[in-house]
């Protein structure tokens, strides 16, 4: 899988910008990865039949899809009625709980920023796999329900030096505080700085999509580059 088709929304700029590494500043060239097609879309089309013609005529063997969970099934599925099935990458929030179903995304690679929700590798993964059983066992997981819960641990972790009367600048302090912390697990190492933005993380989880299921392909380790 060398050649590269991507396609990337137009309503988010995360969207847009998340590729820029990837093709204009040459990421993808570094990996071995020659980009042979690229289009942008729109969330709400419909459609994407020409997007999987061309990209089937480019060469591509792969997709990277930056866009909604939604919009990456109509594309699978388009693509499929064409005779063609590359396979698909994408990441985040974008993994939906609801790809699982599709056989035509067989195979999807699915890069996270958060620990995969499948997981119970770690005390702090094992936790949030307890709350899950507990108060929504038939909760779907997901990029997004990975997300939301580390985000909450975040919090946890910046309010532990909070006093009886907190202050938003309490707050603050405790998250500058934090320093090269995985949360357990959660996440990639991170680093916040006082009054400045927090320090990059070149680092993921992989996931794959197999027969229905999503597995996790580094046993609960982030992989950074």
């Amino acid at each position: 899988f060398t050649k590269m088709g991507v396609l990337y929304c137009v309503e988010d700029p995360t969207c847009s910008n998340g590729i820029q590494s990837l093709i204009q500043q040459g990421g993808g060239q570094q990996a071995g990865v020659t980009t042979v097609y690229s289009s942008s879309f729109s969330i709400t089309q419909p459609d994407f039949t020409s997007q999987c013609l061309d990209a089937k005529q480019a060469g591509a063997t792969f997709i990277y899809f930056a866009g909604d969970g939604d919009s990456l099934m109509r594309m699978a599925n388009n693509c499929a009625t064409q005779g063609y099935k590359p396979l698909f990458v994408g990441d985040s929030i974008a993994i939906t709980a609801n790809l699982a179903s599709n056989p035509n995304l067989n195979g999807l690679l699915a890069g996270q920023t958060n620990f995969p929700w499948v997981d119970s590798y770690t005390p702090a993964q094992q936790t949030y796999q307890q709350a899950v059983k507990q108060y929504d066992p038939q909760l779907a997981g997901s990029g997004t329900t990975a997300a939301e819960w580390t985000a909450g641990m975040l919090a946890v972790a910046a309010a532990k030096s909070l006093t009886s009367t907190p202050t938003s600048a309490q707050f603050l302090q405790g998250l500058w505080s934090i320093k090269n912390n995985n949360l357990g697990g959660l996440a990639p190492p991170l680093s916040f700085n006082q009054n400045a933005p927090a320090t990059p993380s070149n680092c993921y989880f992989l996931m794959t999509l197999q027969n229905g299921q999503f597995q996790d392909l580094q046993n609960g380790n982030a992989q950074c580059v």
